[in-house]
Parts: C-alpha cells; sequence; structure tokens
C-alpha cells in the first residue's frame, strides 16, 4: 500500500523577516542580559576578596602594633626606613624570608593587593594604602617626625596611637588606593588618594577590625 503524506495547512511555510529579526533580538537581549550579569557577580566576587584579603592585611596590621606600646608606625616618605613600609611590615609579621621580592611575592601578592587593581609594578610601592590623613570624626591624629636609620638615610615615618583614637570605628586605616595613574599606592596622602575601584565604592579596614565597601559620603 503507497504511503500519503498529508501537509498540515501554515507549517510549510519558512520564517518571515520580521520574525527573524524579532528572533534575533531576543537573543541578543538576552546575551546582553547573561552578559551583564556575569560581570556583576565577577566584579561583586572580586570585592568580597578584596575585602577579605583587607581585613587581614589590617588584622597584622594592628598585630604588629601591639609590639610597639599600641602605636601604628608607618614609612611615609624619604630615601630610608623601608622597613617600615606596610608592605614590609606584614612579611615580618609573618615570618617571610627576607631575601628577595620572589621568596615572599607569591604570599603578599595574596593579601596586599586589590584583585581588581593592575597588576603592580613595584611590589612594596603598590599594594592597599595606609590612610595618614587625619580625621576630626573619629578623633585620630598622626603624629610626623623626621628620622634617620641605621645606613644615615633620612625618612619620614607617621604614627598614630590607636588607644587615643575616640571612634575607632569611623576611622580607616587602610584602604583600596590609587595614583593618577590608576595603580595602587602604599600611602593616602594629597594626591595619592582612595580609589573608588569598586562600583563607585572603595574598600576598606577600618581600626576596630571591620572591613566594608563605603562609598564617598561614607568615607568623608
Amino acid at each position: 500500500m503507497a504511503t500519503r503524506h498529508y501537509r498540515v495547512p501554515g507549517l510549510s511555510r519558512g520564517f518571515t523577516v520580521v520574525e527573524l529579526l524579532v528572533a534575533i533580538a531576543i537573543v541578543l537581549v538576552l546575551a546582553v542580559l547573561l552578559f551583564t550579569f556575569a560581570r556583576g557577580a565577577f566584579e561583586s566576587a572580586k570585592s568580597a576578596q578584596c575585602i577579605e584579603r583587607l581585613r587581614q592585611a589590617g588584622t597584622i596590621m594592628i598585630s604588629s602594633a601591639t609590639n610597639q606600646n599600641h602605636r601604628i608606625r608607618i614609612f611615609k616618605g624619604g630615601s630610608g626606613s623601608f622597613e617600615q613600609r606596610p608592605y614590609f611590615i606584614l612579611r615580618n609579621e609573618m615570618a617571610l624570608p627576607e631575601d628577595t621580592y620572589e621568596a615572599h611575592y607569591g604570599t603578599l601578592s595574596t593579601i596586599m593587593f586589590c584583585p581588581a587593581a593592575p597588576e603592580p609594578k613595584t611590589p612594596h610601592w603598590n599594594c592597599y594604602g595606609l590612610n595618614f590623613t587625619n580625621s576630626a570624626a573619629a578623633g585620630a591624629t598622626w603624629i610626623h617626625e623626621h628620622i634617620r636609620d641605621q645606613q644615615g638615610r633620612e625618612a619620614q615615618v607617621s604614627s598614630l596611637s590607636m588607644v587615643s583614637v575616640q571612634d575607632p570605628s569611623r576611622f580607616v586605616l587602610i584602604a583600596d588606593s590609587c595614583r593618577n595613574d590608576g595603580q595602587q599606592i602604599f600611602r593616602i596622602s594629597g594626591s595619592d588618594r582612595i580609589g573608588l575601584r569598586h562600583k563607585g565604592k572603595a574598600n576598606t579596614f577600618l581600626l576596630d577590625g571591620s572591613a566594608r565597601s563605603l562609598d564617598p559620603t561614607e568615607l568623608g
């Protein structure tokens, strides 16, 4: 018996140009939405990682101050006393090798650098920034002094007594930092400023031991 083929009216016609354009538009919209969602999730993950790094770095920094009468003492500028830069303070507190950058860079790169920032050019220079600005709201005042190190080189050193700060929860100790070229900088003072790197906010570590993202109004 011969097989008969039946054609259902309307199913054999192809797509019209309008239908194809509508389908393409829907696919493009879905692709944009998916890309936006994925990028947002990726940025949020980096921000969360950054906050955790700041919390770890800040905790170590505060721990180091207990051996100096609860005073945070940091290199600010000059030709000497580099050991008091935040990068090296953490290295020494963690008992990492001192001979070469390569010996400790792998560890400190997961603590002192924002994952959303450009790759640091010079590790001990390009890292999270110490906030050297005074805060009337927190009642925090840095004391600045000029010293000479053991090699006779001059340096500017700033110190902050943690017990003298009236409201530690309002003082940003370490934060995302930024120079004019977008690189991080180990200090936040003057033209070296806080970097609003995470959706218009900066990740910070406060003197009370908390770490969170702050917008410009919260930063003051």
